[in-house]
């Protein structure tokens, strides 16, 4: 009976290929593990254009344009870019943690049956949002949330995001400083 050698190269060759795909799916995993942890963690504050925030009925929508933050809706003004910066930067913030439920039973007891906040971030880079979530009641009287993605249904608990900012309404939103406008010299 005739034995064949597998050749040393080959079994390196197979070895380091073996090896490179095992590394590229933990590196995959843990790239999602990263995006979904932090769901703004790819998003660039400057590539920021727009947010949305819908609480019931209510819709506050802000876009920048020409660098400006203007506020869409309820009514059409400038931003407070300290406002709208404090948000941002909460959002920037925000950390998903553990999952709490994946029943959607007990969607009311958290807040999530009628979403408290539905947010929603776009980037200048992407047509969809970069974020779409819901926020629902807040955990034990702390900036802590129940949270669940627009498109699964698990709810998880989620760090970082004020509370206060989720509920600003319009009028927080409308630029205070005062409009500097140029001055025409008399001659």
């Amino acid at each position: 009976m005739k034995t064949t050698r597998i050749p040393v190269p080959f079994i390196a060759a197979w070895s380091a290929c073996a090896s490179l795909a095992l590394g590229a799916y933990f590196y995959t995993l843990q790239s999602r593990y990263e995006e979904h942890a932090h769901p703004l963690g790819r998003t660039r504050a400057a590539d920021v254009v727009g947010l949305s925030l819908e609480r019931g009925p209510e819709v506050l929508r802000l876009e920048k344009k020409d660098g400006r933050w203007l506020l869409q809706e309820p009514l059409a003004d400038e931003a407070d870019p300290s406002a709208v910066r404090a948000l941002l930067g909460s959002l920037f913030k925000l950390e998903i943690g553990q999952v709490v439920t994946t029943d959607p039973e007990a969607y009311p007891s958290l807040g999530l049956a009628e979403t408290r906040v539905r947010l929603r971030v776009y980037s200048a880079r992407r047509k969809e949002a970069v974020l779409d979530a819901n926020f629902g009641s807040e955990e034990s009287a702390s900036d802590r949330h129940y949270f669940r993605f627009a498109r699964d249904g698990p709810v998880h608990v989620a760090a970082g995001v004020e509370t206060e900012l989720l509920g600003l309404d319009a009028e927080k939103f409308r630029q205070r400083e005062p409009k500097v406008y140029n001055e025409v010299q008399s001659p």
